[in-house]
């Protein structure tokens, strides 16, 4: 049997392989999770380019493969007054005194070779080398990434690399003549004979291929292993494809539109009617509050809550004494669900239904209670922009998501929900 992570890989993998080829989908909220120090998914995709074989290997061997540098030799006319520097011009010193009316008869026109070294190959091996190191010194933490086996290599390729590009005399006579490197120069030279040329050729289309999110199925899963998997984030995988599952069991119908918004907005689509925000560890949009200000609650004279406000307030005094930092709490409860789907009306943009999803990766009964008292909260205590109670004015549904609960298990995944205390869905793996 498969092993949970290996599943849940699979099925985002090929989620990401299809939807990345129809814009931008904005999985920032995930990768936070993740211990890596990224904030967009186009960093990701960029240690998935320097984790590549042929990028690492590209770099390995440059001290040696450097050496098959070719250069262009050009012959230039100059003439010298007194002094021969070339092979001498015969046919155009003769001519020269008269034709700058001259009687000086030491002016001799010589051939003059100059070597050029910023061809068009040697231009591409510059661009592939700088790239890499761009990413490597402004695109990504390397202090932190050098820790994780994965990114191991290049401990010792980050000093071959600086190595080539810093002490190399042809790599610097390259530079102070460059040009823009052109995708036609760079279809030109992918085939050279040149195994140097051709390398570094293939290196920069593959860069600009994954930038151009035209990545395979196999690669994207790839990409997860490599950089979402530890133990403890598994719980990030399992949200990741429950936001996957809300997104692709209910658009199968309608136009998906992809985008990289804010407040963690990972999609939104619509159909005939209804157009649909789907957020990730989010409050939503400004539209809604998950919060229940303590100013709120003051004048309510129940014992419990007259003793939970002091109670709030004394652990911001011990907070202040004891550490020095000063607290003041404002907020009498609070909360961000898992997932937050928003439906609008798209011919009048108002509010019509939101669904929250909570996820407890768990088969524990006890633990999916626990989920399920959260999930109540949120139903019951979500507010509009103007402090009013949601659900007493448009309709919120609660969907529960966890692994496998036989006891418990109902099957089906419709937002369209019309009870929530009914209608929980117990979903399976």
């Amino acid at each position: 049997m498969k092993k949970m992570d290996d599943y849940l890989l699979e099925e985002i993998s090929d989620f990401l392989v299809v939807y990345l080829k129809q814009g931008q989908i904005r999985v920032n909220s995930f990768i936070k999770k993740t211990d890596l120090p990224l904030s967009k998914l186009d960093k990701l995709l960029k240690i998935h380019f320097l984790l590549k074989s042929d990028v690492k290997r590209f770099v390995n061997d440059m001290p040696y493969m450097i050496r098959s540098l070719k250069t262009s030799t050009t012959i230039q006319n100059v003439t010298h007054h007194g002094q021969i520097k070339g092979k001498i011009n015969w046919q155009r010193t003769i001519k020269e005194p008269e034709r700058i009316r001259s009687k000086n008869k030491m002016i001799v026109a010589v051939n003059e070779q100059n070597r050029e070294y910023a061809i068009k190959e040697n231009l591409i091996v510059l661009e592939a080398l700088e790239t890499i190191h761009h990413i490597l010194m402004y695109h990504i933490d390397f202090n932190h990434l050098q820790r994780y086996e994965w990114f191991n290599d290049w401990n010792y390729l980050k000093n071959i690399l600086e190595n080539v590009l810093n002490k190399n005399v042809y790599l610097s006579r390259i530079r102070k003549n460059r040009k823009d490197v052109t995708d036609r120069m760079i279809m030109e030279t992918v085939k050279h004979r040149n195994p140097l040329y051709r390398n570094a050729a293939s290196i920069l289309l593959e860069y600009k291929r994954i930038q151009a999110h035209n990545l395979k199925q196999d690669e994207i899963l790839q990409l997860l292993k490599e950089t979402f998997v530890y133990p403890q984030e598994e719980d990030v995988l399992f949200e990741l494809y429950w936001v996957m599952k809300f997104v692709k069991q209910n658009a199968s119908n309608a136009t998906l539109q992809l985008i990289d918004g804010k407040n963690n907005l990972v999609a939104k689509w619509e159909d005939a009617r209804y157009q649909y925000n789907i957020y990730h560890d989010s409050t939503g949009s400004s539209r809604l509050k998950f919060s229940i200000p303590i100013k709120e609650i003051s004048g309510t004279y129940h014992p419990y809550t007259k003793r939970k406000i002091q109670s709030l307030k004394q652990a911001d005094e011990a907070i202040n004494d004891l550490f020095g930092r000063v607290e003041n709490t404002r907020t009498y409860w609070r909360g961000r669900p898992d997932i937050v789907v928003e439906v609008y009306d798209k011919k009048t943009e108002n509010l019509q239904k939101v669904i929250i999803g909570e996820v407890k990766h768990t088969v524990n009964l006890g633990y999916a209670k626990t989920g399920l008292r959260e999930l109540a909260d949120y139903i019951h205590l979500i507010k509009d922009e103007d402090d009013y109670y949601l659900n007493d004015w448009i309709p919120v549904h609660g969907i529960l998501c966890t692994a496998r609960i036989e006891k418990y298990e109902k099957q089906g995944t419709d937002l369209s929900m019309n009870n929530f205390y009914k209608d929980i869905h117990w979903k399976s793996l």
